[in-house]
């Protein structure tokens, strides 16, 4: 396991916890799309997670590439979910979108998305077959498209309420955007910023900003929101945010020390005497921002 295991199973129970959560409530055509979304960012981002786990070193191929299927599901149903947000009807255009992502789904199966693995610390990493670029311009162009619905669609609107909506999501989606760059830049080795993967932590970024606007703005038509259930996910993913911050943090500046030698324990320690300040601040956050406004 490596530093990147953390953010990628987080990512994926939470992605699973939605899917889960619009599944059972009765939502929407447009809340279900994003329930598929949801379920798309969770395979991915489980399969990624079990990629590092040593022992499963004869399914880290497929497990990698179960992981880029889970992204292609995530990447059309937020498409389709788009293009119903904004009301078009470009149902050309869709199919087409359906009719690219079922040969990448094919694809990415044999080697012409992952031609094979290479070992890297904590774990592996797919090598890019002929196809991988072709699916990155995909991926660009998808959001190329989203980004543009959405400003047609703030532009357009009157109401109010829907302006917010688009706000958010707009907001949101550029945050993704950014860090899906810088993590490609990184594993391209052309421009490298950082050795976190950042994509990751926006994935939970935007799983919890996609939350607040549900709330707050009713994103998507449901009608009962359970307020501890919300509530208990932020404060666990608050509580992860800060022992995995605390723990790189140990890692990277002492290194040569004791608590860099035991950075783990040395943050579940810090975590029993934080753990009752962190949850009683994110309760009081919690309901500043989604029960009194």
């Amino acid at each position: 396991m490596n530093a990147d295991s953390i953010p990628l199973v987080t990512s994926g129970i939470l992605s699973l916890m939605f899917f889960l959560f619009l599944l059972i409530k009765k939502t929407d055509f447009k809340a279900k799309l994003f329930a598929i979304f949801c379920f798309g960012l969770f395979i991915h981002g489980i399969s990624s997670f079990l990629v590092s786990y040593k022992g499963l070193e004869n399914a880290a191929l497929f497990l990698n590439k179960l992981g880029l299927f889970g992204l292609i599901i995530a990447l059309l149903f937020f498409f389709h979910f788009s293009l119903e947000f904004t009301k078009n009807s470009k149902k050309r255009l869709l199919q087409l979108w359906y009719f690219i992502s079922f040969i990448f789904g094919v694809l990415c199966f044999t080697d012409a998305f992952v031609a094979g693995l290479k070992v890297v610390p904590g774990g592996f990493s797919g090598i890019g077959g002929w196809a991988y670029p072709v699916f990155g311009m995909f991926v660009v162009l998808t959001f190329g498209i989203v980004t543009f619905l959405f400003i047609n669609y703030l532009a357009k609107t009157k109401s109010e309420v829907e302006k917010n909506k688009t706000k958010y999501l707009l907001a949101l989606l550029s945050i993704l955007v950014i860090a899906g760059i810088i993590d490609l830049l990184r594993k391209s080795q052309i421009l490298y910023l950082t050795n976190i993967l950042v994509t990751e932590y926006a994935i939970i970024f935007f799983m919890i900003g996609v939350l607040y606007t549900i709330m707050k703005y009713k994103l998507l038509d449901i009608q009962i929101i359970m307020h501890k259930s919300a509530l208990y996910s932020i404060i666990a993913f608050v509580t992860l945010l800060f022992f995995e911050l605390l723990k790189l943090f140990l890692e990277e500046y002492f290194s040569g020390y004791f608590f860099g030698e035991h950075a783990s324990k040395v943050s579940v320690l810090a975590l029993t005497f934080f753990f009752e300040p962190i949850k009683k601040r994110t309760e009081k956050l919690f309901d500043r921002l989604f029960v009194k406004s």
